[in-house]
């Protein structure tokens, strides 16, 4: 895990900051104080160390590597204090039994001018274990400073282990049973400054605020992190898993193991707007301080806090608040955000909260989250990213970070191999799905394609696992898991039928959205297969391509053409589809599998451009007495010229196994152009550019 280093700054230049900071804040510091006001001063707390919640990108919603998620670190001191935490509770507190919050209330002040922040809140915590918790870890960040806790309703002090706070409750809090813990915070977020500039996901800064419940940013963390304190000298190798592991109840992959309300109140300078899951129930300006309350609307999993000076434009239950000047791309992922709601709702499951909405955030960092009801967007994806017309970069993201609100947050995958597949494979299924329905074949069909190029480029052929022992740990896992994962998903949906296999996601979705047994890929396979109708062509599909690892690769070769009227025998029944001039032509080539999947796949022999581009209207030009005659000709000229050839194919289907050949005739009723395997991206492949023959 990469780690961004600060340094500290001289005496002077800390002077001049306080001297800055207390100018800035002259207005807000007393209204701070009326909200929060301090305890006592006691003992000077000790500064402990964060868990540095970095694990692979995919226990996260949105496409981002994972280290592009490390958390700011002010000092080397840090380092060691997060060697201290993991070298102090990984033996005792890896995998321990924690109780899951189910209410969770917090009162958070921003001051965004210093990078401060101040957290009141309390959480209700369930035991949904089958045993009593006698003691249970909490994690707080290394930036908390006069941090007070309370326990069922009263002041407690727990035992600190190097930045893991433990509880003991008395008596232990039994299955079924719920006790309160309240916490008080205020800290700096991030301390310093990153190593090499930018690289720190979540901060307090004046251009903007991005706080999740992810780490301990401003609430503080259930349970023990096992990503703080790991790097190349101490990382172990991956957890062996048995082949039954996901049977019984499976904990969720990230985030809470049952689903949770909320109320957040932020407070912060009033030229702010405060977002945050759920619905706004609460916008009020005093004294120059904007307080916003928000409270969820239906359970969640996680939530998050974002801020900034914002435009806002509005959909259909939708909304995206974007940085003035960052116009771009909002309608087009506005136009995107009001699409997966509605078809989202419809394919999967209705949406059980009263907005999307999306909110851009400064480039210090590049990535999108999908968080509930708060999707979360840098500014340098989406909003800045230029779109072409065969593949739209700000409705994919926009499609896949809203996939998330269906599949990792109405539906929380399990926590072992397999269960990130539900997450970001399906976000990925999701977004084809989308920019097929909305954006047309052609879109979908070159998202299909870069998709696999991703694949095939970034894929580790030494490592690579069958999904169903995707844990993230190795290279190349991402790409199995993102675009494999949407791949395999879309290849299924091809086998199954579209209504079957969506009908198959919205019983899957139901079963599992309430938890506490959060599903896997072993989970979802068997789901859908209730709704295959060739159940043995199904049972071979999950086989090859969710338990092994295998992909076809195709190859044309020695391919011909011939007219009718050389000799080829012409069937009764294409004589119709002759066009003046035409006598029938006939393709033949070798297709050869050199990979080593076995599926049915589609030849094509084509002539004419099937998706011609919209070329913009010629300017008119100015008309001249004496060379209009010879203007309007040209003009008709190039009207004629331009004009595109209709587009016709003839197609036969071939099924071939692994290393296999095979003679193909395609018969044609036009002169072929273009000879294409798997024309419509139904199949996924390995340098498709080779399954592609022009005459």
């Amino acid at each position: 895990m990469r780690r961004a280093v600060g340094h500290a700054p001289s005496a002077t230049r800390r002077a001049e900051s306080s001297a800055l900071a207390r100018e800035r804040n002259e207005l807000l510091l007393p209204a701070i104080r009326a909200v929060h006001p301090r305890k006592p001063k006691g003992q000077d707390p000790a500064i402990h160390v964060a868990p540095q919640l970095a694990p692979h990108e995919a226990r996260q919603p949105g496409p981002l590597p994972a280290s592009a998620r490390a958390r700011n670190v002010a000092s080397d001191r840090y380092e060691k204090f997060a060697k201290d935490y993991w070298r102090k509770n990984i033996a005792t507190w890896k995998d321990a039994p924690k109780p899951a919050i189910v209410a969770a209330e917090v009162d958070l002040v921003l001051e965004p001018a210093r990078g401060f922040l101040h957290s009141k809140g309390e959480y209700t915590l369930f035991n949904d274990t089958q045993k009593p918790l006698e003691r249970f870890p909490v994690s707080k960040g290394p930036h908390y400073k006069n941090v007070h806790w309370t326990l069922a309703g009263a002041e407690y002090t727990p035992e600190d282990r190097a930045g893991l706070e433990i509880f003991t409750p008395k008596p232990p809090l039994a299955p079924g049973a719920s006790l309160q813990l309240g916490f008080e915070l205020e800290g700096t977020f991030p301390e310093g400054a990153t190593k090499n500039g930018g690289g720190t996901s979540d901060f307090v800064l004046p251009s903007g605020v991005v706080l999740t419940s992810f780490g301990p940013d401003f609430v503080p963390m259930i349970g023990y992190s096992e990503s703080v304190g790991v790097d190349d000298d101490n990382k172990s190798d991956p957890k062996v898993w048995s082949k039954d592991w996901y049977e019984g109840i499976t904990r969720a992959s990230f985030g809470n193991n049952l689903p949770q309300t909320t109320k957040i109140t932020i407070h912060a300078p009033a030229e702010y707007t405060l977002n945050s899951v759920g619905t706004l129930t609460s916008d009020t300006v005093a004294d120059g301080i904007r307080t916003s309350v928000w409270q969820s609307d239906h359970p969640v999993n996680f939530f998050n806090v974002v801020a900034g000076k914002w435009n806002v434009k509005r959909g259909k239950g939708t909304a995206i608040y974007y940085h003035p000047g960052h116009e771009y791309n909002v309608d087009e992922m506005l136009e995107c955000l009001d699409g997966a709601r509605q078809h989202y709702s419809e394919w999967f499951y209705p949406y059980p909260w009263n907005e999307l909405k999306l909110s851009e955030f400064p480039g210090i960092a590049s990535y999108a989250q999908g968080f509930p009801t708060n999707i979360t967007f840098s500014e340098s994806i989406g909003f800045l990213t230029e779109s072409d017309p065969k593949a739209h970069a700000a409705f994919m993201v926009t499609a896949h970070e809203s996939a998330h609100q269906w599949w990792s947050n109405i539906l929380e995958p399990g926590e072992g191999p397999g269960g990130d597949i539900l997450s970001e494979g399906m976000a990925h299924f999701s977004t084809i799905l989308l920019t097929g329905e909305m954006r047309g074949e052609r879109e979908r069909i070159e998202l299909c394609k870069r998709f696999e190029e991703r694949y095939g480029d970034g894929r580790q052929v030494d490592s690579e696992k069958p999904m169903i022992e995707l844990d993230g740990s190795r290279p190349g896992d991402r790409v199995v898991l993102y675009e494999k994962g949407g791949w395999s998903a879309w290849m299924m949906l091809q086998l199954v039928g579209r209504a079957n296999m969506l009908r198959g996601c919205q019983e899957f979705i139901r079963k599992y959205e309430k938890g506490p047994d959060h599903p896997v890929l072993q989970d979802f396979t068997p789901a859908i297969r209730e709704f295959a109708p060739d159940k043995v062509a199904y049972d071979a599909f999950v086989e090859q391509w969710y338990h092994q690892v295998v992909i076809p690769e195709y190859k044309l070769e020695n391919v011909t053409r011939e007219q009718g009227s050389a000799g080829v025998t012409w069937f009764e029944h294409m004589k119709d589809k002759l066009l003046p001039g035409d006598s029938g032509w006939e393709v033949k080539l070798t297709l050869h599998n050199a990979g080593s999947a076995t599926m049915p796949v589609e030849v094509c022999a084509s002539r004419g451009e099937r998706f011609p581009d919209e070329k913009p209207a010629a300017k008119k030009q100015p008309e001249e007495p004496s060379d209009s005659n010879v203007v309007a000709a040209a003009e008709q000229s190039a009207k004629k010229k331009d004009a595109p050839e209709p587009y016709r194919d003839s197609r036969t289907s071939v099924t071939l196994a692994a290393g296999e050949s095979k003679e193909v005739v395609i018969h044609c009723a036009f002169e072929p152009q273009l000879v294409t395997v798997d024309p419509d991206a139904l199949v996924l492949q390995l340098r498709r550019k080779f399954a592609l023959f022009k005459f």
